[in-house]
Protein backbone atom coordinates (compact mmCIF):
# COMPACT_ATOMS: atom_id res chain seq x y z
CA UNK A 1 0.00 0.00 0.00
CA UNK A 2 1.95 3.17 -1.10
CA UNK A 3 -0.46 5.40 0.52
CA UNK A 4 -1.84 5.21 4.34
CA UNK A 5 -4.87 7.71 5.41
CA UNK A 6 -3.90 6.73 9.05
CA UNK A 7 -0.89 9.51 9.06
CA UNK A 8 -2.48 12.10 7.06
CA UNK A 9 -3.67 14.88 9.04
CA UNK A 10 -5.66 16.28 6.57
CA UNK A 11 -8.31 14.04 8.03
CA UNK A 12 -8.07 13.63 11.23
CA UNK A 13 -11.09 14.10 13.20
CA UNK A 14 -11.02 17.10 15.35
CA UNK A 15 -12.63 17.67 18.91
CA UNK A 16 -13.32 20.30 20.40
CA UNK A 17 -12.50 21.30 24.01
CA UNK A 18 -14.46 19.68 26.76
CA UNK A 19 -13.46 22.59 28.83
CA UNK A 20 -12.33 25.37 26.93
CA UNK A 21 -12.97 28.15 29.33
CA UNK A 22 -10.11 26.13 31.81
CA UNK A 23 -7.78 26.46 28.83
CA UNK A 24 -8.43 29.92 27.49
CA UNK A 25 -7.34 30.82 31.03
CA UNK A 26 -4.48 29.42 30.88
CA UNK A 27 -3.97 30.41 27.66
CA UNK A 28 -4.37 34.08 28.65
CA UNK A 29 -2.68 33.96 32.13
CA UNK A 30 0.54 33.09 30.35
CA UNK A 31 2.60 35.69 32.17
CA UNK A 32 1.29 35.84 35.58
CA UNK A 33 4.25 38.23 37.19
CA UNK A 34 2.93 41.80 37.98
CA UNK A 35 2.51 43.91 35.19
CA UNK A 36 3.29 48.11 35.21
CA UNK A 37 0.34 49.57 33.74
CA UNK A 38 1.09 53.33 32.56
CA UNK A 39 -1.38 55.36 34.20
CA UNK A 40 -5.15 55.46 33.34
CA UNK A 41 -4.80 51.69 32.65
CA UNK A 42 -5.54 48.30 34.07
CA UNK A 43 -3.91 45.09 33.67
CA UNK A 44 -6.68 42.49 33.19
CA UNK A 45 -6.98 38.67 31.29
CA UNK A 46 -10.43 37.96 31.93
CA UNK A 47 -13.52 39.98 31.97
CA UNK A 48 -16.60 38.62 33.46
CA UNK A 49 -15.29 34.62 34.11
CA UNK A 50 -17.59 31.95 33.31
CA UNK A 51 -20.25 30.88 35.97
CA UNK A 52 -19.60 27.06 35.87
CA UNK A 53 -22.99 26.50 37.79
CA UNK A 54 -25.32 28.19 34.98
CA UNK A 55 -24.99 26.54 31.68
CA UNK A 56 -25.31 28.78 29.05
CA UNK A 57 -29.07 28.61 28.03
CA UNK A 58 -28.27 29.34 24.45
CA UNK A 59 -25.42 26.97 23.75
CA UNK A 60 -26.41 24.06 21.61
CA UNK A 61 -25.87 23.13 17.81
CA UNK A 62 -26.05 25.93 15.83
CA UNK A 63 -24.82 28.57 18.46
CA UNK A 64 -21.54 29.99 18.16
CA UNK A 65 -20.13 30.69 21.77
CA UNK A 66 -20.76 33.23 24.54
CA UNK A 67 -16.85 33.87 24.10
CA UNK A 68 -15.26 37.16 22.83
CA UNK A 69 -11.52 37.06 21.98
CA UNK A 70 -9.78 40.89 21.76
CA UNK A 71 -6.33 40.89 20.27
CA UNK A 72 -3.60 43.29 22.26
CA UNK A 73 -0.33 43.93 22.33
CA UNK A 74 -0.37 43.55 26.06
CA UNK A 75 -2.98 42.85 28.55
CA UNK A 76 -2.91 46.46 29.76
CA UNK A 77 -5.91 48.73 28.25
CA UNK A 78 -7.53 51.87 29.22
CA UNK A 79 -9.56 51.68 32.51
CA UNK A 80 -12.61 53.13 30.43
CA UNK A 81 -12.47 50.43 27.69
CA UNK A 82 -12.57 47.59 30.75
CA UNK A 83 -15.21 49.76 32.18
CA UNK A 84 -17.62 49.63 29.18
CA UNK A 85 -16.76 46.03 28.14
CA UNK A 86 -17.89 45.16 32.08
CA UNK A 87 -21.15 47.47 31.15
CA UNK A 88 -21.78 45.83 27.95
CA UNK A 89 -22.09 42.17 29.84
CA UNK A 90 -23.99 43.12 32.39
CA UNK A 91 -26.29 45.67 30.82
CA UNK A 92 -26.63 44.31 27.01
CA UNK A 93 -25.40 40.74 26.16
CA UNK A 94 -25.51 38.54 29.10
CA UNK A 95 -23.83 37.59 32.48
CA UNK A 96 -22.72 34.13 30.73
CA UNK A 97 -20.35 35.79 28.39
CA UNK A 98 -16.88 36.21 29.07
CA UNK A 99 -14.28 38.40 27.16
CA UNK A 100 -10.41 37.06 27.29
CA UNK A 101 -7.80 39.65 26.65
CA UNK A 102 -4.89 37.61 24.36
CA UNK A 103 -2.08 39.44 24.26
CA UNK A 104 0.94 38.96 22.29
CA UNK A 105 2.91 36.62 24.67
CA UNK A 106 -0.88 34.69 25.22
CA UNK A 107 -1.24 33.85 21.08
CA UNK A 108 2.83 33.17 21.07
CA UNK A 109 2.27 30.58 23.64
CA UNK A 110 -1.06 29.46 22.39
CA UNK A 111 0.41 29.16 18.56
CA UNK A 112 4.11 27.50 19.37
CA UNK A 113 3.70 25.20 22.82
CA UNK A 114 1.26 22.94 21.62
CA UNK A 115 0.89 20.42 18.61
CA UNK A 116 -1.60 20.92 15.50
CA UNK A 117 -2.65 17.83 14.35
CA UNK A 118 -4.94 18.81 11.97
CA UNK A 119 -2.12 22.00 11.10
CA UNK A 120 1.20 20.37 11.23
CA UNK A 121 2.12 23.82 9.11
CA UNK A 122 1.33 26.04 11.73
CA UNK A 123 4.11 26.88 13.12
CA UNK A 124 6.04 27.04 10.28
CA UNK A 125 3.90 29.71 8.19
CA UNK A 126 3.50 32.46 11.45
CA UNK A 127 7.50 32.51 10.92
CA UNK A 128 7.84 32.58 7.01
CA UNK A 129 4.24 34.61 6.91
CA UNK A 130 5.86 37.22 9.32
CA UNK A 131 9.44 37.11 7.65
CA UNK A 132 7.85 37.44 4.06
CA UNK A 133 6.19 40.33 5.21
CA UNK A 134 8.99 41.97 6.94
CA UNK A 135 10.95 41.64 3.48
CA UNK A 136 8.16 43.47 1.82
CA UNK A 137 7.80 46.38 4.03
CA UNK A 138 11.42 46.83 4.47
CA UNK A 139 11.38 47.02 0.28
CA UNK A 140 8.57 49.63 0.49
CA UNK A 141 9.58 51.95 3.25
CA UNK A 142 13.07 52.20 1.25
CA UNK A 143 10.74 53.48 -1.58
CA UNK A 144 9.13 55.88 0.73
CA UNK A 145 12.68 57.04 1.70
CA UNK A 146 12.02 55.96 5.54
CA UNK A 147 15.17 55.81 6.97
CA UNK A 148 16.67 55.72 10.43
CA UNK A 149 16.69 53.25 13.62
CA UNK A 150 12.94 53.35 13.65
CA UNK A 151 12.52 51.04 10.18
CA UNK A 152 13.46 47.85 12.18
CA UNK A 153 10.63 48.73 14.20
CA UNK A 154 7.92 49.44 11.72
CA UNK A 155 8.51 45.81 10.40
CA UNK A 156 8.13 44.01 13.12
CA UNK A 157 4.78 45.73 13.59
CA UNK A 158 3.25 45.35 10.32
CA UNK A 159 4.85 41.68 10.10
CA UNK A 160 3.15 40.73 13.50
CA UNK A 161 -0.47 41.32 11.80
CA UNK A 162 0.32 37.65 10.05
CA UNK A 163 0.79 35.97 13.69
CA UNK A 164 -2.84 37.84 14.74
CA UNK A 165 -4.26 37.29 11.10
CA UNK A 166 -3.40 32.67 11.94
CA UNK A 167 -4.27 33.13 15.52
CA UNK A 168 -7.27 34.29 15.03
CA UNK A 169 -8.28 31.78 12.88
CA UNK A 170 -6.59 28.76 15.45
CA UNK A 171 -8.76 30.34 18.60
CA UNK A 172 -11.79 29.93 16.66
CA UNK A 173 -10.84 26.80 15.29
CA UNK A 174 -10.35 25.27 18.52
CA UNK A 175 -12.61 27.44 20.94
CA UNK A 176 -15.21 29.40 18.84
CA UNK A 177 -16.54 32.61 19.74
CA UNK A 178 -16.01 35.44 18.33
CA UNK A 179 -13.00 37.68 17.65
CA UNK A 180 -11.98 41.61 17.41
CA UNK A 181 -8.69 43.09 17.02
CA UNK A 182 -8.08 45.64 19.82
CA UNK A 183 -7.54 48.39 16.96
CA UNK A 184 -11.33 47.40 15.69
CA UNK A 185 -11.81 47.93 19.29
CA UNK A 186 -10.98 51.57 19.27
CA UNK A 187 -12.51 52.36 16.23
CA UNK A 188 -15.98 51.59 17.32
CA UNK A 189 -15.18 53.25 20.90
CA UNK A 190 -13.96 56.38 19.33
CA UNK A 191 -17.31 56.80 18.10
CA UNK A 192 -17.34 58.44 21.30
CA UNK A 193 -15.02 60.70 21.52
CA UNK A 194 -14.19 64.24 20.12
CA UNK A 195 -11.69 64.02 18.35
CA UNK A 196 -10.56 61.36 15.81
CA UNK A 197 -9.17 57.76 16.18
CA UNK A 198 -5.88 57.29 17.19
CA UNK A 199 -4.24 57.67 13.49
CA UNK A 200 -6.50 59.80 11.20
CA UNK A 201 -8.00 57.65 8.36
CA UNK A 202 -9.03 61.29 6.88
CA UNK A 203 -12.86 59.68 6.96
CA UNK A 204 -15.76 62.66 8.43
CA UNK A 205 -17.15 61.29 11.55
CA UNK A 206 -20.52 61.00 11.92
CA UNK A 207 -22.84 64.02 12.48
CA UNK A 208 -25.23 62.72 14.59
CA UNK A 209 -22.51 61.71 17.48
CA UNK A 210 -22.73 63.93 20.21
CA UNK A 211 -20.59 64.14 22.91
CA UNK A 212 -19.83 65.90 26.63
CA UNK A 213 -18.11 65.34 29.48
CA UNK A 214 -20.95 64.00 31.39
CA UNK A 215 -22.24 62.27 28.10
CA UNK A 216 -23.33 58.38 29.86
CA UNK A 217 -21.24 55.59 28.15
CA UNK A 218 -24.29 53.61 27.99
CA UNK A 219 -25.72 56.13 25.44
CA UNK A 220 -23.04 57.08 23.56
CA UNK A 221 -21.92 56.00 19.80
CA UNK A 222 -19.71 53.84 20.16
CA UNK A 223 -21.15 51.86 22.85
CA UNK A 224 -24.57 51.56 20.86
CA UNK A 225 -22.02 50.35 18.25
CA UNK A 226 -20.70 47.47 20.18
CA UNK A 227 -24.42 47.05 21.38
CA UNK A 228 -25.78 46.52 18.26
CA UNK A 229 -22.72 44.03 17.21
CA UNK A 230 -23.08 41.75 20.11
CA UNK A 231 -27.33 42.01 19.68
CA UNK A 232 -26.30 40.05 15.71
CA UNK A 233 -24.06 37.60 17.59
CA UNK A 234 -26.84 36.76 20.26
CA UNK A 235 -29.80 36.74 18.03
CA UNK A 236 -28.03 35.15 14.82
CA UNK A 237 -29.20 31.68 14.20
CA UNK A 238 -25.99 30.44 12.39
CA UNK A 239 -22.70 29.22 13.42
CA UNK A 240 -20.64 31.47 11.73
CA UNK A 241 -21.25 34.99 11.25
CA UNK A 242 -18.80 37.51 8.69
CA UNK A 243 -18.97 40.98 7.74
CA UNK A 244 -19.33 42.53 4.63
CA UNK A 245 -18.58 45.75 3.42
CA UNK A 246 -18.29 47.09 -0.41
CA UNK A 247 -15.83 47.97 -1.91
CA UNK A 248 -16.86 51.39 -3.67
CA UNK A 249 -13.56 52.62 -4.95
CA UNK A 250 -13.38 49.52 -7.11
CA UNK A 251 -15.71 49.33 -9.42
CA UNK A 252 -14.22 48.25 -12.53
CA UNK A 253 -16.73 45.01 -12.71
CA UNK A 254 -20.46 44.99 -13.38
CA UNK A 255 -20.83 44.42 -9.64
CA UNK A 256 -19.70 46.25 -6.43
CA UNK A 257 -16.94 43.83 -4.96
CA UNK A 258 -17.70 43.07 -1.19
CA UNK A 259 -14.50 42.81 0.99
CA UNK A 260 -15.07 40.92 4.09
CA UNK A 261 -14.19 42.16 7.33
CA UNK A 262 -11.92 39.43 9.07
CA UNK A 263 -11.11 42.17 12.19
CA UNK A 264 -14.54 41.03 13.64
CA UNK A 265 -15.46 37.29 12.61
CA UNK A 266 -17.52 34.12 14.23
CA UNK A 267 -17.68 30.61 14.19
CA UNK A 268 -17.99 27.98 16.07
CA UNK A 269 -15.26 25.62 16.70
CA UNK A 270 -14.29 23.27 13.95
CA UNK A 271 -16.52 25.12 11.12
CA UNK A 272 -14.93 24.18 7.47
CA UNK A 273 -14.86 28.10 6.62
CA UNK A 274 -11.58 28.33 9.20
CA UNK A 275 -10.39 24.75 8.59
CA UNK A 276 -10.21 26.23 4.52
CA UNK A 277 -9.10 29.83 5.43
CA UNK A 278 -6.41 29.16 7.72
CA UNK A 279 -5.14 26.58 5.30
CA UNK A 280 -4.92 29.40 2.63
CA UNK A 281 -3.18 31.18 5.26
CA UNK A 282 -0.43 28.85 5.58
CA UNK A 283 -0.37 27.97 2.18
CA UNK A 284 -0.09 31.81 0.71
CA UNK A 285 2.62 32.33 4.22
CA UNK A 286 5.24 29.45 2.89
CA UNK A 287 5.19 29.52 -1.16
CA UNK A 288 7.88 31.77 -2.31
CA UNK A 289 5.13 32.12 -5.85
CA UNK A 290 2.28 33.92 -3.60
CA UNK A 291 2.24 37.00 -2.48
CA UNK A 292 3.07 39.23 0.61
CA UNK A 293 1.18 42.00 -0.08
CA UNK A 294 -2.47 42.46 -1.91
CA UNK A 295 -4.17 45.90 -3.65
CA UNK A 296 -6.80 44.61 -0.49
CA UNK A 297 -4.25 44.22 2.38
CA UNK A 298 -2.15 41.44 4.05
CA UNK A 299 -2.51 37.86 2.67
CA UNK A 300 -2.86 36.04 5.42
CA UNK A 301 -6.28 38.63 5.63
CA UNK A 302 -8.60 39.03 3.13
CA UNK A 303 -7.67 37.11 -0.29
CA UNK A 304 -7.61 33.80 2.81
CA UNK A 305 -11.01 34.62 3.71
CA UNK A 306 -12.28 34.62 0.13
CA UNK A 307 -10.43 31.18 -0.50
CA UNK A 308 -12.23 30.02 2.21
CA UNK A 309 -15.35 31.21 0.84
CA UNK A 310 -14.76 29.34 -2.44
CA UNK A 311 -14.36 26.22 -1.17
CA UNK A 312 -17.38 26.32 1.06
CA UNK A 313 -19.33 27.47 -1.11
CA UNK A 314 -18.47 28.26 -4.62
CA UNK A 315 -21.18 30.71 -5.40
CA UNK A 316 -20.57 32.56 -2.51
CA UNK A 317 -20.46 36.09 -4.70
CA UNK A 318 -23.99 36.01 -6.05
CA UNK A 319 -25.07 35.58 -2.06
CA UNK A 320 -27.00 38.64 -0.95
CA UNK A 321 -25.27 40.50 1.58
CA UNK A 322 -27.96 39.48 4.71
CA UNK A 323 -28.83 35.88 3.60
CA UNK A 324 -27.09 32.85 5.66
CA UNK A 325 -25.44 29.99 3.51
CA UNK A 326 -26.36 26.49 3.89
CA UNK A 327 -23.10 24.27 3.40
CA UNK A 328 -21.57 20.67 4.29
CA UNK A 329 -18.71 18.98 5.29
CA UNK A 330 -16.74 16.25 4.66
CA UNK A 331 -18.40 13.91 7.42
CA UNK A 332 -22.30 15.41 6.30
CA UNK A 333 -22.27 17.38 8.95
CA UNK A 334 -24.14 20.84 7.78
CA UNK A 335 -23.13 24.00 9.06
CA UNK A 336 -24.08 27.74 8.30
CA UNK A 337 -22.55 30.85 7.46
CA UNK A 338 -24.31 34.47 7.82
CA UNK A 339 -23.22 37.46 5.35
CA UNK A 340 -23.83 40.71 7.68
CA UNK A 341 -23.95 44.26 6.42
CA UNK A 342 -20.76 45.78 7.51
CA UNK A 343 -21.54 49.13 6.16
CA UNK A 344 -24.93 49.50 8.03
CA UNK A 345 -23.79 48.51 11.39
CA UNK A 346 -19.94 49.77 11.77
CA UNK A 347 -18.41 53.14 12.29
CA UNK A 348 -17.17 54.68 8.87
CA UNK A 349 -13.25 54.21 9.96
CA UNK A 350 -13.97 50.08 9.73
CA UNK A 351 -16.29 50.13 6.66
CA UNK A 352 -14.23 52.00 4.58
CA UNK A 353 -12.68 50.07 1.72
CA UNK A 354 -9.94 52.25 0.81
CA UNK A 355 -8.31 52.50 4.33
CA UNK A 356 -9.69 49.48 6.28
CA UNK A 357 -6.59 46.94 4.85
CA UNK A 358 -4.35 49.02 5.88
CA UNK A 359 -4.95 50.15 8.77
CA UNK A 360 -2.67 48.25 10.76
CA UNK A 361 0.01 49.27 8.65
CA UNK A 362 -0.88 53.28 9.24
CA UNK A 363 -0.63 52.11 12.97
CA UNK A 364 2.87 50.67 13.08
CA UNK A 365 3.79 53.98 11.38
CA UNK A 366 2.30 56.18 13.82
CA UNK A 367 3.53 54.15 16.69
CA UNK A 368 7.47 54.83 15.70
CA UNK A 369 9.47 57.70 16.41
CA UNK A 370 10.60 58.18 13.05
CA UNK A 371 10.86 61.63 11.90
CA UNK A 372 9.90 61.89 8.66
CA UNK A 373 6.80 60.19 8.67
CA UNK A 374 4.59 59.77 5.32
CA UNK A 375 1.05 60.49 4.60
CA UNK A 376 -1.60 57.82 5.09
CA UNK A 377 -2.00 58.66 1.44
CA UNK A 378 1.73 57.95 0.53
CA UNK A 379 1.67 54.62 2.06
CA UNK A 380 -1.39 53.75 0.95
CA UNK A 381 -0.01 54.45 -2.86
CA UNK A 382 3.30 52.56 -2.13
CA UNK A 383 2.07 49.77 -0.70
CA UNK A 384 -0.33 49.13 -3.47
CA UNK A 385 2.13 50.15 -6.05
CA UNK A 386 4.95 47.57 -4.57
CA UNK A 387 1.65 44.70 -4.26
CA UNK A 388 1.13 44.99 -8.03
CA UNK A 389 5.31 45.29 -8.93
CA UNK A 390 6.13 42.48 -6.82
CA UNK A 391 8.83 39.74 -8.51
CA UNK A 392 9.92 36.46 -6.59
CA UNK A 393 12.26 33.93 -7.50
CA UNK A 394 12.48 31.95 -10.52
CA UNK A 395 10.60 28.58 -9.51
CA UNK A 396 13.41 26.59 -9.94
CA UNK A 397 15.92 28.66 -7.47
CA UNK A 398 15.84 26.19 -4.50
CA UNK A 399 13.81 28.25 -1.44
CA UNK A 400 13.69 27.58 2.25
CA UNK A 401 11.45 29.80 4.00
CA UNK A 402 12.54 28.33 7.58
CA UNK A 403 16.34 30.50 6.49
CA UNK A 404 14.35 32.83 5.20
CA UNK A 405 15.28 33.13 1.99
CA UNK A 406 12.91 35.65 -0.28
CA UNK A 407 13.80 37.48 -3.44
CA UNK A 408 11.78 40.58 -3.65
CA UNK A 409 12.80 42.79 -6.64
CA UNK A 410 11.05 45.69 -7.53
CA UNK A 411 12.56 47.47 -11.01
CA UNK A 412 13.20 51.47 -10.16
CA UNK A 413 13.43 52.29 -13.84
CA UNK A 414 11.67 51.17 -17.20
CA UNK A 415 14.08 48.91 -19.70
Amino acid sequence: MLYSPEFDPRIKISRPSLFPHCALSRWVNVKREQYTCPPGEEYVTIIQPPNIKQPDSTAGEGRIPKILHVSAQTNCLPSSIIHKLRLLIHQHISTSYTIYIHSYDAMDNFLYQREWDIYPEMKEGVLCGMEKLKVATKAAMKELKVVGNHTQHIADEISLGVRRDIWRYMILWEYGGFTMDIDALNAILAEDENTQPSYDLAIPKATNTTTSNNTDSSTSGGYKILQKLTQQWTSTKSDALLYFINNVDKQRLPYVERIPLTDIMGSVPNHPLIYYSAKAAFRIAIWDNEKSITDVGRTTKIPTIREGLQRVFYGWKEVKTGAVVSIQDEFEKKHTIHFVDGDVVLPPSLSSPRTTPWRSIFGAFKSSKVSNKPSEDDINKMMRHFAAEQKYIAPKTMFSCMKYRLDMWQPKTKR
